[in-house]
């Protein structure tokens, strides 16, 4: 699971899309929630080897989930120059379920 913000996945698209289309091939399962306003051909792009979910969150949360059991939380993407972006990395269950319910209401 995977979401980010209009320009994270702008972003993703030039760094991480080769990777996930691998991945996708690998029958690898990638879920992205991007928000409303997002450009409609990225969204179309990812479409192609993941499941793309918009949302009409106001947050600028930034976070990616890993087999259900491994979290990666990341700083505010227009506060913090990419060189220092950072994350903080959490291995707790119950808090993860939460935020991987959002992708399947």
């Amino acid at each position: 699971y995977l979401k980010t913000t209009k320009e994270g996945l702008e972003r993703k698209k030039d760094v991480l899309f080769n990777q996930m289309k691998k991945a996708s091939q690998r029958d690898v399962k990638i879920n992205i929630m991007v928000p409303n306003n997002t450009d409609k051909s990225i969204i179309e792009d990812f479409s192609k080897v993941s499941s793309v979910t918009t949302s009409n969150f106001k947050d600028k949360s930034r976070f990616c989930i890993i087999d259900d059991s491994i979290m990666l939380f990341l700083t505010e993407d227009k506060k913090i120059h990419p060189s220092y972006d950072s994350a903080v990395w959490f291995e707790a269950p119950h808090f993860i379920e939460h935020f991987v319910s959002l992708f399947k209401n």
